[in-house]
Protein backbone atom coordinates (compact mmCIF):
# COMPACT_ATOMS: atom_id res chain seq x y z
CA UNK A 1 0.00 0.00 0.00
CA UNK A 2 3.06 2.05 0.87
CA UNK A 3 6.58 2.47 1.49
CA UNK A 4 7.51 0.69 4.98
CA UNK A 5 11.14 1.83 6.27
CA UNK A 6 13.09 -0.98 8.26
CA UNK A 7 12.10 -0.89 11.82
CA UNK A 8 14.54 0.78 14.53
CA UNK A 9 15.61 -2.40 16.45
CA UNK A 10 15.43 -0.46 19.72
CA UNK A 11 11.55 -0.42 19.07
CA UNK A 12 10.99 -3.56 18.68
CA UNK A 13 8.49 -5.73 21.62
CA UNK A 14 8.57 -9.47 22.36
CA UNK A 15 5.57 -9.63 20.27
CA UNK A 16 6.84 -8.80 17.10
CA UNK A 17 8.98 -10.32 14.14
CA UNK A 18 10.96 -8.55 11.03
CA UNK A 19 10.06 -9.95 7.46
CA UNK A 20 13.56 -11.29 5.98
CA UNK A 21 11.91 -10.32 2.60
CA UNK A 22 11.07 -6.53 3.17
CA UNK A 23 11.80 -5.76 7.05
CA UNK A 24 8.50 -4.83 7.91
CA UNK A 25 7.29 -5.38 11.38
CA UNK A 26 4.81 -7.43 11.88
CA UNK A 27 3.06 -8.91 15.61
CA UNK A 28 3.59 -12.77 16.36
CA UNK A 29 -0.05 -12.96 16.01
CA UNK A 30 0.52 -13.09 12.15
CA UNK A 31 1.85 -15.81 10.23
CA UNK A 32 2.44 -13.58 6.93
CA UNK A 33 3.63 -10.67 6.74
CA UNK A 34 0.90 -7.92 6.29
CA UNK A 35 2.81 -5.86 3.59
CA UNK A 36 4.60 -8.31 0.85
CA UNK A 37 2.49 -11.70 2.21
CA UNK A 38 5.87 -13.63 3.18
CA UNK A 39 5.39 -16.65 5.30
CA UNK A 40 6.98 -16.46 8.71
CA UNK A 41 9.79 -18.93 9.53
CA UNK A 42 8.26 -20.49 12.61
CA UNK A 43 10.23 -19.54 15.72
CA UNK A 44 11.67 -16.60 14.21
CA UNK A 45 13.17 -14.06 16.73
CA UNK A 46 11.86 -10.31 16.97
CA UNK A 47 15.28 -9.00 16.41
CA UNK A 48 17.10 -10.70 13.98
CA UNK A 49 14.81 -13.61 12.43
CA UNK A 50 17.42 -16.46 13.64
CA UNK A 51 15.80 -19.38 14.46
CA UNK A 52 14.93 -20.17 18.05
CA UNK A 53 11.98 -22.22 18.99
CA UNK A 54 12.03 -21.02 22.65
CA UNK A 55 10.78 -17.70 21.20
CA UNK A 56 7.02 -18.74 20.62
CA UNK A 57 4.52 -18.52 22.47
CA UNK A 58 0.64 -19.09 22.28
CA UNK A 59 -1.19 -15.72 21.58
CA UNK A 60 -4.74 -14.97 22.40
CA UNK A 61 -6.94 -15.36 18.75
CA UNK A 62 -7.68 -12.37 17.04
CA UNK A 63 -11.47 -11.17 16.97
CA UNK A 64 -13.62 -14.27 15.22
CA UNK A 65 -14.64 -14.23 12.12
CA UNK A 66 -17.78 -12.46 11.99
CA UNK A 67 -20.74 -14.78 10.23
CA UNK A 68 -21.93 -12.12 7.90
CA UNK A 69 -19.27 -12.78 5.56
CA UNK A 70 -15.71 -14.18 4.65
CA UNK A 71 -14.03 -10.84 4.47
CA UNK A 72 -13.75 -10.39 8.06
CA UNK A 73 -10.21 -9.91 10.31
CA UNK A 74 -8.89 -13.35 11.09
CA UNK A 75 -6.35 -14.55 13.11
CA UNK A 76 -4.06 -14.28 10.13
CA UNK A 77 -5.03 -10.97 8.89
CA UNK A 78 -6.75 -8.83 11.39
CA UNK A 79 -3.15 -7.52 12.90
CA UNK A 80 -0.91 -4.96 10.90
CA UNK A 81 1.86 -3.22 13.01
CA UNK A 82 1.97 0.34 12.66
CA UNK A 83 5.02 2.12 11.88
CA UNK A 84 7.30 2.87 14.44
CA UNK A 85 7.94 6.37 13.86
CA UNK A 86 9.22 8.67 16.16
CA UNK A 87 8.13 12.14 17.55
CA UNK A 88 10.39 15.00 16.54
CA UNK A 89 12.10 16.72 18.69
CA UNK A 90 10.05 20.11 18.78
CA UNK A 91 7.02 16.98 20.28
CA UNK A 92 9.42 15.13 22.33
CA UNK A 93 9.35 14.99 26.43
CA UNK A 94 11.75 15.11 29.06
CA UNK A 95 9.26 12.28 30.89
CA UNK A 96 11.89 9.61 32.51
CA UNK A 97 12.25 6.98 30.51
CA UNK A 98 11.01 4.75 33.41
CA UNK A 99 7.81 6.14 33.63
CA UNK A 100 5.56 3.06 33.09
CA UNK A 101 3.11 2.77 29.75
CA UNK A 102 -0.07 3.83 32.06
CA UNK A 103 1.66 6.56 33.79
CA UNK A 104 2.84 8.15 30.39
CA UNK A 105 -1.25 7.27 29.10
CA UNK A 106 -2.54 9.23 32.08
CA UNK A 107 -0.18 12.05 31.99
CA UNK A 108 -0.88 12.23 28.32
CA UNK A 109 -4.45 12.28 29.08
CA UNK A 110 -4.25 15.40 31.39
CA UNK A 111 -2.44 17.44 28.62
CA UNK A 112 -4.38 16.61 25.65
CA UNK A 113 -7.73 18.15 28.41
CA UNK A 114 -5.40 21.24 28.30
CA UNK A 115 -4.91 20.96 24.65
CA UNK A 116 -1.40 20.80 24.68
CA UNK A 117 -1.06 18.43 21.53
CA UNK A 118 2.62 17.77 20.47
CA UNK A 119 3.43 16.89 24.40
CA UNK A 120 0.29 14.55 24.68
CA UNK A 121 1.35 12.89 21.42
CA UNK A 122 4.86 12.74 22.31
CA UNK A 123 3.79 10.34 25.36
CA UNK A 124 0.62 8.25 23.93
CA UNK A 125 3.55 6.98 21.10
CA UNK A 126 5.98 6.27 23.45
CA UNK A 127 3.50 4.41 25.66
CA UNK A 128 1.96 2.83 22.57
CA UNK A 129 5.48 1.57 21.22
CA UNK A 130 5.33 -0.24 24.79
CA UNK A 131 2.09 -2.54 23.41
CA UNK A 132 -0.27 0.12 26.03
CA UNK A 133 -3.61 -0.41 23.65
CA UNK A 134 -5.32 2.50 25.00
CA UNK A 135 -2.40 4.32 23.79
CA UNK A 136 -2.04 3.42 20.45
CA UNK A 137 -5.52 4.23 19.66
CA UNK A 138 -4.93 8.04 20.89
CA UNK A 139 -1.99 7.53 18.42
CA UNK A 140 -4.16 6.79 15.84
CA UNK A 141 -6.32 9.41 16.81
CA UNK A 142 -3.33 12.25 17.07
CA UNK A 143 -2.63 10.98 12.99
CA UNK A 144 -6.10 10.82 12.11
CA UNK A 145 -6.99 14.25 13.28
CA UNK A 146 -3.14 16.17 12.75
CA UNK A 147 -3.14 17.06 16.37
CA UNK A 148 0.19 16.69 17.45
CA UNK A 149 2.03 15.91 14.47
CA UNK A 150 0.84 16.33 10.42
CA UNK A 151 -1.90 14.57 9.88
CA UNK A 152 -1.32 11.16 8.36
CA UNK A 153 -4.06 8.53 7.62
CA UNK A 154 -1.68 5.85 7.04
CA UNK A 155 0.01 6.23 10.41
CA UNK A 156 -3.44 6.69 11.72
CA UNK A 157 -4.96 3.16 10.03
CA UNK A 158 -1.62 1.09 11.18
CA UNK A 159 -2.07 2.33 14.52
CA UNK A 160 -5.73 1.76 14.71
CA UNK A 161 -4.88 -1.63 13.42
CA UNK A 162 -2.51 -2.44 16.01
CA UNK A 163 -4.90 -1.69 18.87
CA UNK A 164 -7.78 -3.50 17.34
CA UNK A 165 -5.11 -7.01 17.22
CA UNK A 166 -5.44 -6.10 21.30
CA UNK A 167 -9.41 -6.31 21.22
CA UNK A 168 -9.20 -2.76 21.76
CA UNK A 169 -12.78 -1.81 20.74
CA UNK A 170 -12.63 1.78 19.77
CA UNK A 171 -9.84 0.57 17.40
CA UNK A 172 -11.51 -2.06 15.81
CA UNK A 173 -14.30 0.16 14.96
CA UNK A 174 -12.01 3.33 13.61
CA UNK A 175 -10.44 0.40 12.04
CA UNK A 176 -13.80 -0.18 9.93
CA UNK A 177 -14.19 4.03 9.31
CA UNK A 178 -11.14 3.41 7.52
CA UNK A 179 -11.83 0.71 5.14
CA UNK A 180 -15.52 2.25 4.83
CA UNK A 181 -14.28 5.55 3.76
CA UNK A 182 -10.90 4.41 2.45
CA UNK A 183 -8.21 6.62 4.78
CA UNK A 184 -5.07 5.39 5.01
CA UNK A 185 -5.97 2.17 3.08
CA UNK A 186 -8.72 1.21 0.00
CA UNK A 187 -12.19 1.33 0.49
CA UNK A 188 -13.70 -1.94 1.50
CA UNK A 189 -17.42 -2.19 2.58
CA UNK A 190 -16.99 -5.81 3.17
CA UNK A 191 -13.89 -5.32 5.35
CA UNK A 192 -15.71 -1.85 6.84
CA UNK A 193 -18.39 -4.02 7.83
CA UNK A 194 -16.19 -6.73 9.38
CA UNK A 195 -14.68 -4.72 12.24
CA UNK A 196 -17.68 -3.02 12.84
CA UNK A 197 -18.96 -6.33 13.77
CA UNK A 198 -16.31 -6.82 16.12
CA UNK A 199 -16.76 -3.83 17.93
CA UNK A 200 -20.72 -4.40 17.80
CA UNK A 201 -19.84 -7.56 19.36
CA UNK A 202 -18.75 -5.66 22.80
CA UNK A 203 -21.22 -3.04 22.91
CA UNK A 204 -19.56 -0.21 20.88
CA UNK A 205 -22.48 1.76 20.01
CA UNK A 206 -20.70 3.81 17.35
CA UNK A 207 -19.83 0.07 15.79
CA UNK A 208 -23.46 -0.86 16.06
CA UNK A 209 -25.23 2.24 14.76
CA UNK A 210 -22.76 1.97 11.70
CA UNK A 211 -23.39 -1.73 11.16
CA UNK A 212 -26.99 -1.01 11.19
CA UNK A 213 -26.58 1.12 8.10
CA UNK A 214 -24.70 -1.71 6.03
CA UNK A 215 -26.94 -3.98 6.14
CA UNK A 216 -29.87 -1.57 5.90
CA UNK A 217 -27.79 -0.32 2.42
CA UNK A 218 -26.52 -3.94 1.40
CA UNK A 219 -22.89 -2.56 2.12
CA UNK A 220 -20.20 -5.18 2.76
CA UNK A 221 -23.02 -7.56 3.76
CA UNK A 222 -26.73 -8.62 2.48
CA UNK A 223 -29.34 -6.42 2.72
CA UNK A 224 -31.24 -6.91 5.86
CA UNK A 225 -33.42 -4.20 7.57
CA UNK A 226 -34.46 -6.24 10.32
CA UNK A 227 -31.05 -6.62 11.38
CA UNK A 228 -30.21 -3.43 11.01
CA UNK A 229 -33.47 -2.02 13.80
CA UNK A 230 -31.69 -4.58 16.00
CA UNK A 231 -29.00 -3.05 15.66
CA UNK A 232 -29.78 0.47 15.86
CA UNK A 233 -31.66 0.19 18.85
CA UNK A 234 -28.83 -1.30 20.52
CA UNK A 235 -27.42 1.75 19.91
CA UNK A 236 -30.33 3.87 20.89
CA UNK A 237 -30.65 2.48 24.11
CA UNK A 238 -27.16 3.63 25.09
CA UNK A 239 -27.68 6.98 23.51
CA UNK A 240 -26.44 6.96 19.89
CA UNK A 241 -28.54 10.54 18.15
CA UNK A 242 -27.68 9.31 14.97
CA UNK A 243 -29.23 5.27 15.99
CA UNK A 244 -32.06 6.84 17.62
CA UNK A 245 -33.25 8.97 14.52
CA UNK A 246 -32.73 6.21 11.92
CA UNK A 247 -34.64 3.98 14.80
CA UNK A 248 -37.12 6.95 14.59
CA UNK A 249 -37.20 6.61 10.94
CA UNK A 250 -38.06 2.71 10.86
CA UNK A 251 -41.12 3.30 13.03
CA UNK A 252 -42.34 6.40 11.34
CA UNK A 253 -42.52 4.63 7.58
CA UNK A 254 -42.88 1.22 8.54
CA UNK A 255 -39.08 0.00 7.62
CA UNK A 256 -38.39 -3.30 9.11
CA UNK A 257 -40.88 -3.31 12.04
CA UNK A 258 -44.71 -2.32 12.45
CA UNK A 259 -45.30 1.44 11.64
CA UNK A 260 -46.09 3.21 14.90
CA UNK A 261 -45.50 6.84 14.65
CA UNK A 262 -45.84 7.44 18.88
CA UNK A 263 -43.08 5.08 19.05
CA UNK A 264 -41.39 7.08 16.31
CA UNK A 265 -42.17 10.59 17.80
CA UNK A 266 -40.53 8.98 20.87
CA UNK A 267 -37.13 8.35 19.06
CA UNK A 268 -37.26 12.14 17.92
CA UNK A 269 -37.44 13.48 20.84
CA UNK A 270 -34.70 11.67 21.87
CA UNK A 271 -32.53 12.18 19.13
CA UNK A 272 -33.61 15.99 18.87
CA UNK A 273 -32.53 16.80 22.62
CA UNK A 274 -29.16 15.77 22.22
CA UNK A 275 -29.04 17.95 18.95
CA UNK A 276 -29.51 15.83 15.69
CA UNK A 277 -30.65 18.03 13.07
CA UNK A 278 -32.99 15.56 11.01
CA UNK A 279 -34.62 14.53 14.26
CA UNK A 280 -35.43 17.89 15.06
CA UNK A 281 -36.88 18.62 11.83
CA UNK A 282 -38.78 15.44 11.20
CA UNK A 283 -39.87 16.25 14.86
CA UNK A 284 -41.24 19.97 14.09
CA UNK A 285 -43.02 18.04 10.82
CA UNK A 286 -44.96 15.44 13.45
CA UNK A 287 -46.18 18.47 15.70
CA UNK A 288 -47.03 20.64 12.49
CA UNK A 289 -48.97 17.84 11.02
CA UNK A 290 -50.12 15.69 13.98
CA UNK A 291 -48.40 12.75 13.32
CA UNK A 292 -47.67 10.21 15.99
CA UNK A 293 -48.53 13.21 18.71
CA UNK A 294 -51.64 16.16 18.79
CA UNK A 295 -50.79 18.91 16.28
CA UNK A 296 -48.54 21.92 18.42
CA UNK A 297 -47.67 24.86 15.66
CA UNK A 298 -45.65 26.62 18.54
CA UNK A 299 -43.24 23.71 19.02
CA UNK A 300 -43.40 23.12 15.63
CA UNK A 301 -41.63 26.63 14.82
CA UNK A 302 -39.30 25.49 17.71
CA UNK A 303 -37.90 22.41 16.63
CA UNK A 304 -38.08 23.87 13.05
CA UNK A 305 -35.92 26.83 14.55
CA UNK A 306 -33.42 24.32 16.16
CA UNK A 307 -32.81 22.48 12.84
CA UNK A 308 -32.72 25.67 10.38
CA UNK A 309 -29.71 26.63 13.32
CA UNK A 310 -27.32 24.09 12.30
CA UNK A 311 -24.64 23.56 10.54
CA UNK A 312 -26.42 20.63 7.81
CA UNK A 313 -28.25 19.87 4.91
CA UNK A 314 -31.59 19.72 6.37
CA UNK A 315 -30.61 22.99 7.94
CA UNK A 316 -31.87 24.55 4.19
CA UNK A 317 -35.50 23.02 4.30
CA UNK A 318 -36.28 23.58 8.10
CA UNK A 319 -35.35 27.63 6.73
CA UNK A 320 -37.97 27.26 4.18
CA UNK A 321 -40.98 25.75 6.41
CA UNK A 322 -39.95 28.07 9.41
CA UNK A 323 -40.30 30.83 6.72
CA UNK A 324 -43.77 29.89 6.08
CA UNK A 325 -44.63 29.84 9.31
CA UNK A 326 -44.06 33.52 9.34
CA UNK A 327 -45.82 34.19 6.81
CA UNK A 328 -48.97 32.59 7.54
CA UNK A 329 -48.62 32.89 11.29
CA UNK A 330 -48.58 29.62 11.77
CA UNK A 331 -47.50 28.86 15.55
CA UNK A 332 -45.91 32.20 15.56
CA UNK A 333 -46.87 36.06 15.31
CA UNK A 334 -47.14 36.63 11.72
CA UNK A 335 -44.29 38.49 10.31
CA UNK A 336 -43.44 39.15 6.49
CA UNK A 337 -40.61 40.43 7.11
CA UNK A 338 -39.40 37.46 9.28
CA UNK A 339 -40.40 35.27 6.64
CA UNK A 340 -37.83 35.99 3.76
Amino acid sequence: MYATKAPRKDFLQASQWVCRNCNSLNSLKMHKCHKCSKERVNGTRPDTGDHNPQQVKTKKPLPPVPHSNSSAPTSTSASSTPSTTTPSTTTTSTTPTTQTPDAMYNEAINLKKEQKWDEAFALFLRAAQSGHAESQFETADAYSLGRGTPQNYDHAYDWYRMAASLDHAKSQYSVGLCYYHGRGTPPDYAKAAAWYQCAADKGNMEAQSNLAICYYKGQGVTTDVLEAVRLWTKAAQQGHNDAQYNLAHCYHHGKGVSQNLSTAVEWYKKAAKQGQPDAQFYLAECYSKGEGISVNKAKAVKWYTFAALQDHAIAQLAQSYLGMCYMLGDGVTKDPAQAV
